[in-house]
C-alpha cells in the first residue's frame, strides 16, 4: 500500500467523520471527506478511491441513492462501497443497500478494530485488482505491438519483394546489353549507367534492412556529447550542394551564431542527412534550406524544402516504417520508406523532438528540437574586418536566393529571412553581429520593410544602417524612408549599384544620418 491510495468518508455528522479518521490512524492511506451525497459524487468523479465509506441516512440524498449513482457511472462502477448504518435499522439498510450495489456495511457506533480490519482487506483486494488491471493492459499493449510487428514484417516482405525486382531487372538487362554490344562504346556507357543506378538502389535497400535490424536488436547506443550545430550544418551544406546542383536545385544555409547542443554527434548527423536526402528526393524546383534557430530553451534545426509537400492526414504516417508517399507512375523513389522512421527512432534515442509542417505543392519544414548544452560557452558569429553580416529580408523566394548568392559572393555573411517575424528571430540570435539591414518594402501580409527595420533597431538600441529596396517611386515613400534615416534604392537595381550602397552602409558613411533619425 502507498500513500497514493485514497478512501472517501461520506457522512453529514462531523464527529463521526473524525472518529472514523482516528480509527484509521496508522493505515497508510490518504483520507478525504464529504458531508453530503452531492459532494461525494463530485469527488468520486474527480478522484479514484480504493474504498468509499458511505452513511445511509443523510438529509439531501441518502446513501442508497448515492450508491446507485456510483454504480451507474463507469468510473465508480466497481469501487467498493461500505454503508454505515445505525444498529436499529441495520438489516433493512443492508438489504436495500445491497440491492443498490453496496459491497458491505458497518453498524454504528463503529468498532475501530473491525473498521481497520475491513478496510485493510478491501485495500488488499484493491491492490490485487490494480495489479491485475495493469497486467491486462500490458498484455494488451504487447499483443498490439506483436500485431504491429507482424504487420510491419508483412509490409517489409512486400516492399522488399517489390523493390528488389526493379534494380535486379535493370542489372539483368544491362548485362545482356554488354554481352551483345560490348564492342559499342555508347552501349557500354549506357549499360554501365544502368548498372550504377541499380546498384545504388540495391545499396539503399540493404542499408534500410541493416538499420532496421540494428534498431530491433537494440545495438544502437547513443554517446552523448557537445555538438556544434552551426559547424555541422555548414559542412553538410557544402557536401550536399553538389547533389542539389546536379538536380538543378539550390541548397542554402542560414548562418548564425555558433550553437552547441547535447546529443550524439554521429546519430544527430545521421538524422540531418536523412532529412536532407528526403527533401532533395521530393523537390523538383527551388531548393532546400538548412537553418538553426533558438526557440525558448531549445535549439531548432530545420530542413526546409520547396518540394511536393505532404497531405495533412499523412504527416504522422511518414515516420512509420515502410511508409512512402505515393506519386505519379515512374516517380516513386527507390527505398523501403525507412529514412524518416530512422529519424524518428534516432530522435527518441538522443532525447530530441521531431516536428513537421507542410503544404501540398508548397513544400515541407522538418524540425529537430534539442536542448542547449549549457556547459559550453556561446561563441559569437565569426566575423572579420572583411566579412560583415547583412540581414536580408525578401519575401520572393527566387529573388531572395539570387540576392543571397550575389551578396555572399561579395564576401558578406548573410542572414536571410522571408518575413518580418523570421527576420526578428534571426536578429535576436545574432544582434551584435548585424552590420546592416537590406529589406524589400512590401513583405506581404501587410508587413513593410521600414516597420520591421524600425522594430529591430529599437530592440538593438542602435541605428543599424538600413537599405530599403522598392519599386514604388511615391514621394511619400521616399520622404518616410529619409525621415527614418533609411537608404533607398529603386528596382530594378543593378548589381554594382547595390554593391556600392552596401559598402557605404557597412563602412558607416550613412551612420551620421541614421543617428540623427534615432
Amino acid at each position: 500500500m502507498t500513500s497514493s491510495i485514497k478512501i472517501l468518508i461520506v457522512d453529514d455528522d462531523a464527529p463521526t467523520r473524525l472518529a472514523i479518521r482516528k480509527a484509521l490512524n496508522g493505515v497508510t492511506i490518504e483520507i478525504q471527506e464529504a458531508s453530503s451525497g452531492f459532494d461525494a459524487l463530485s469527488l468520486a468523479l474527480a478522484h479514484d478511491y480504493a474504498v468509499i465509506l458511505l452513511d445511509v441516512r443523510m438529509p439531501d440524498m441518502d446513501g442508497r441513492e448515492v450508491c446507485a449513482r456510483l454504480r451507474s457511472t463507469p468510473r465508480t462502477a466497481k469501487t467498493p462501497v461500505v454503508l454505515l448504518t445505525a444498529a436499529l435499522v441495520a438489516a433493512e439498510d443492508a438489504l436495500s443497500g445491497y440491492a443498490e450495489g453496496a459491497t458491505d456495511y458497518l453498524i454504528k457506533p463503529i468498532s475501530g478494530q473491525l473498521l481497520r480490519t475491513k478496510i485493510q482487506v478491501l485495500l488488499r483486494l484493491h491492490i490485487q485488482q490494480e495489479s491485475l488491471r495493469k497486467a491486462i493492459e500490458a498484455a494488451d499493449r504487447a499483443k498490439a505491438e506483436a500485431e504491429r510487428a507482424s504487420l510491419a514484417r508483412s509490409k517489409f516482405l512486400m516492399a522488399v519483394s517489390h523493390d528488389l525486382r526493379q534494380p535486379v531487372q535493370s542489372l539483368v538487362l544491362a548485362q545482356a546489353m554488354l554481352r551483345r554490344r560490348k564492342d559499342n562504346p555508347d552501349f557500354v556507357a549506357k549499360a554501365l549507367d544502368i548498372m550504377d543506378s541499380a546498384l545504388t538502389g540495391l545499396n539503399g535497400l540493404l542499408s534500410g534492412v541493416i538499420d532496421l535490424s540494428q534498431f530491433d536488436a537494440g545495438v544502437v547506443t547513443p554517446h552523448m556529447g557537445s555538438v556544434d550545430v552551426t559547424q555541422l550544418l555548414a559542412r553538410l551544406s557544402r557536401e550536399y550542394s553538389i547533389a542539389a546542383a546536379d538536380k538543378g536545385l539550390r541548397l542554402a544555409l542560414f548562418r548564425g551564431p555558433a550553437r552547441q547542443v547535447r546529443a550524439d554527434p554521429v546519430l544527430l548527423e545521421r538524422m540531418i542527412r536523412n532529412l536532407i536526402e528526403n527533401s532533395l528526393r521530393y523537390t523538383k524546383r527551388g531548393g532546400v534550406l538548412l537553418a538553426v534557430r533558438r526557440r525558448s530553451e531549445r535549439l531548432t534545426i530545420e530542413v526546409i524544402d520547396s518540394g511536393v509537400g505532404i497531405p495533412e492526414q499523412q504527416q504522422e504516417l511518414i515516420f512509420e516504417e515502410f511508409y512512402r508517399l505515393g506519386g505519379p507512375a515512374g516517380e516513386r523513389a527507390q527505398g523501403l520508406g525507412l529514412g524518416l522512421s530512422v529519424v524518428a527512432r534516432l530522435a527518441r534515442l538522443i532525447g530530441a523532438e521531431i516536428k513537421v509542417t507542410s503544404r501540398v505543392g508548397r513544400g515541407s519544414r522538418f524540425s529537430i528540437l534539442l536542448p542547449f548544452d549549457e556547459r559550453t560557452r556561446r561563441v559569437p558569429y565569426p566575423q572579420t574586418a572583411e566579412q560583415r553580416c547583412i540581414l536580408l529580408i525578401e519575401d520572393n523566394a527566387a529573388l531572395r536566393a539570387g540576392l543571397v548568392t550575389m551578396v555572399e559572393g561579395w564576401g558578406y555573411g548573410v542572414l536571410a529571412a522571408d518575413t518580418g517575424e523570421s527576420a526578428f528571430d534571426l536578429f535576436t540570435e545574432a544582434r551584435a553581429d548585424i552590420d546592416a539591414i537590406v529589406t524589400d518594402y512590401n513583405l506581404g501580409s501587410g508587413q513593410t520593410g521600414p516597420v520591421v527595420a524600425h522594430r529591430i533597431r529599437e530592440h538593438a538600441g542602435r541605428a543599424i544602417p538600413t537599405l530599403i529596396m522598392t519599386g514604388d517611386t511615391n514621394p511619400a515613400r521616399i520622404a518616410d524612408a529619409q525621415a527614418n534615416g533609411f537608404e533607398m534604392l529603386h528596382k530594378p537595381i543593378g548589381a554594382e549599384e547595390l554593391r556600392r550602397k552596401l559598402a557605404s552602409l557597412v563602412n558607416g558613411e550613412s551612420a551620421s544620418r541614421a543617428d540623427l533619425a534615432m
